[in-house]
């Protein structure tokens, strides 16, 4: 076979995972049944490089670099695409994501802010930096998004600021 370049690895169990290619090709494999299957992407997302996460109920959420935010359904076999504002023309360019304990799918991008998905009520909260505001990110630029062992999320902004939303009564607050 040919030789595959991994940038992303999410396991949905200890037994399968999600695999992303730095082509943009994302394929699921199983250990145990030593089967690898490409997941059939829409078209755009040829050449994208693509960042995962995985919520509770299996979903696979996508950040593409140029073509937005997508919900992969498996057992539908169905894409959702998310946009802020119910803007179709304008595809955020996404650069991180991450999934929190709280029912959140947490999207950077690179100059909008980050996305923060309900992945119960599929409601969008956009956050952005806010110079009145002393509370609000620092950096509208997310190139990475994480949680310590305490659930607090740490994201960080270009040029390395970090941000902490420190988590209170299984919210952040």
């Amino acid at each position: 076979g040919e030789n595959i370049s991994i940038s992303d690895i999410k396991f949905i169990n200890n037994d399968t995972f999600w695999v992303v290619s730095s082509q943009g090709n994302i394929f699921k494999y199983s250990i145990s049944l030593n089967k690898i299957s490409e997941l059939k992407l829409p078209p755009n997302f040829i050449n994208q490089k693509l960042y995962l996460a995985i919520d509770d109920n299996k979903n696979l959420w996508i950040a593409a670099e140029y073509k937005g935010l997508y919900k992969y359904i498996p057992e539908s076999e169905k894409f959702i695409q998310y946009h802020k504002d119910g803007n179709t023309d304008k595809h955020n360019m996404f650069i991180s994501i991450f999934y929190d304990d709280n029912g959140f799918v947490w999207a950077g991008t690179d100059g909008d802010g980050i996305f923060r998905i309900n992945t119960l009520t599929n409601k969008v909260t956009v956050f952005k930096n806010n110079n009145d505001n002393k509370f609000s990110i620092s950096n509208n630029t997310i190139t990475h998004i994480n949680k310590d062992i305490n659930g607090n999320l740490y994201i960080v902004g270009k040029k390395g600021v970090i941000n902490v939303l420190v988590k209170k009564n299984k919210d952040i607050k």
